[in-house]
């Protein structure tokens, strides 16, 4: 091209069509760039994965026979609204260190851990939570929804994660009432406290709509079969001692680095969302993965999520378990958000708020 040959409005219009294909191709090379070294970070993170670390996330999102261990559920009704209110919570300053003496054996324990052993053996105020233990329900996703604003519902990730300790210690001292009881010879007792604990853990390891939850929950029946050890030796039976000390040792494993490797797998993060058999909070964290995987990729900033892992969401929406469908329409609702315009309003959205919400951990 003869530039000499053009007027001036066309040499300017030459000039910047040079301008803009010159700066899409140094943006392709940016985009180029950024994408491969965020690639190569998730293949590294996935290379550190020890072997079957994602049949080791399956086993860890499936509970054990929890038969002989658990109180039966008679009674109609939600536990989980009446479990996570803090404004009714169940409280006792130095809680943690009596159950942990206790737990540990009683020769390490202070005359401050005695003294709350003997408060905690007569305490009836646990009683409320032997109730709720009862109730065949437990709508955890209920509650921790409940007052939060309409962008939750279209931003699975500012869905807010309850603080599970108070919860944790009541289950604590159920275990540390049922031991005082079993000391003074009252096995029936002793009995109903330890089922409470483990019905509690077991609906937060099933129910809870996150890996948190989860993690809570497998922990609160792994305190409770170290009380049901206790109370099998004490009555010399055998078969229930197996079972709780089975139970005690699955309770232990740890889950392991589980965000860091699904973020880098979103195809084995999605296989665990559509695993059935597994928790909820387990299923959960699936989903909420692949979102977050991409998030961290310039691809997904720019183009959001792949049409396949959204068409995939969109089927889980009808999933047999209601819970779960909603967290898969929530998850669908994000990824289409995610993307050059939408990335900066999720991640505001998702900030934690200046104060709980009322009733809620």
């Amino acid at each position: 091209m003869d530039l000499k040959s053009l007027s001036l409005p066309e040499r300017v219009a030459a000039g910047a069509g040079c301008v803009v294909v010159l700066a899409a191709i140094g943006a392709g090379a940016l985009y180029g760039f950024f994408e491969f070294r965020a690639m190569n970070a998730l293949r590294d993170d996935l290379a550190q994965a020890p072997a079957g670390w994602a049949a080791a996330l399956r086993d860890y999102g499936k509970a054990p026979d929890l038969a002989l261990l658990v109180a039966e559920r008679s009674e109609a009704g939600d536990g989980a609204a009446e479990a996570h209110d803090t404004t009714r919570a169940w409280r006792l300053p130095g809680i943690e260190t009596a159950y942990h003496a206790l737990a540990g054996g009683a020769e390490s324990a202070t005359s401050a851990d005695s003294a709350i052993w003997d408060q905690v053996g007569n305490d009836t105020s646990l009683d409320r939570f032997v109730r709720l233990a009862k109730r065949r329900e437990w709508r955890a996703l209920d509650a921790v929804l409940a007052g939060n604003d309409s962008s939750v519902r279209r931003n699975v990730l500012a869905i807010p994660t309850p603080t599970y300790g108070d919860l944790r210690n009541t289950c604590r001292a159920l275990v540390i009432r049922a031991i005082m009881r079993l000391d003074r010879g009252d096995q029936s007792a002793a009995r109903t406290d330890l089922g409470a604990a483990v019905a509690i853990g077991e609906q937060m390891f099933r129910r809870e709509p996150s890996l948190v939850g989860t993690i809570m929950g497998r922990a609160i029946i792994g305190s409770a079969a170290g009380g049901w050890a206790r109370y099998a030796r004490d009555a010399h039976d055998s078969v229930l001692g197996a079972r709780a000390l089975a139970v005690r040792e699955w309770a232990a494993v740890p889950p392991g680095s589980v965000a860091r490797y699904l973020i880098a797998a979103p195809d084995t993060a999605l296989t665990l969302a559509q695993d059935t058999a597994l928790a909820l909070g387990m299923r959960a964290e699936g989903l909420t993965d692949i979102l977050l995987g991409y998030m961290a990729r310039p691809r997904g900033s720019m183009f959001g999520v792949p049409s396949r892992y959204r068409a995939a969401m969109r089927t889980l929406s009808s999933d047999p378990d209601p819970d779960l469908a909603r967290m898969a329409a929530m998850t669908a609702a994000t990824a289409n958000r995610i993307h050059f315009r939408g990335r900066g309003d999720l991640m505001r959205e998702s900030q934690p708020a200046a104060a709980p919400t009322k009733g809620h951990p």
